[in-house]
């Protein structure tokens, strides 16, 4: 990728507040968890791109499940 479309998709994520982080796990327990909650189908375990697009849909998931409980919290 050149260095100008590195830019543009950084520029991209910027304005949709998206960030790309570094964060080491336990491969195998990502995936394994991954796969139990339905993110993952098994055979897509060892392909990295699909490990990354399944991790960013439970992400997406799990913040919209607590902002939703934290909501709750906050009417009551």
């Amino acid at each position: 990728m050149t260095a100008i479309a590195r830019k543009a998709k950084h520029r991209e994520r910027k304005s949709k507040g998206l960030s790309v982080l570094d964060v080491e796990v336990d491969l195998t327990e990502l995936t394994d968890s991954l796969v139990e909650a339905g993110y993952l189908a098994e055979w897509d375990s060892h392909d990295r791109s699909k490990i990354e697009k399944a991790l960013s849909r439970a992400l997406v998931d799990l913040t919209k499940v607590t902002r939703s409980k934290l909501r709750k919290l906050v009417e009551v």
